[in-house]
């Protein structure tokens, strides 16, 4: 008697996709429309996004698409860290002090401080 034993032949490993450049801005803009939050520091965009701060960061530098759509608040987190924001929350959201400071910064925070 003959027994054959028949396995599945086992499927290749494939790395999985990466996001597209679109969806990643959907996380981002996403996590910065939380509304838990008025705004958020970089650290806390990139853990709701699933991502890496040094990601996120690159892409506010380098994707002109969020950076039409993201703002550098002139105001700093209580540790002093940078706090972001979308420019249409900022518009509909901010206080008067938060938009007057704004409107008169000349040290405004930079994106290499976050």
């Amino acid at each position: 008697m003959n027994i054959v034993y028949r396995f599945k032949r086992p499927q290749p490993m494939t790395a999985p996709e990466a996001p597209s450049r679109q969806t990643v801005r959907a996380r981002i803009v996403k996590a910065l429309n939380n509304p838990a939050y008025k705004f958020r520091t970089l650290s806390s965009v990139a853990e709701e996004a699933g991502l890496s701060a040094t990601v996120v960061a690159q892409l506010l530098r380098d994707d002109k698409v969020l950076a039409r759509t993201v703002k550098l608040v002139p105001i700093r987190a209580p540790d002093g860290r940078v706090l972001l924001t979308t420019k249409d929350r900022f518009a509909n959201e901010a206080t008067f002090k938060e938009k007057f400071v704004d409107f008169f910064a000349s040290d405004r925070p930079r994106l290499a401080d976050a």
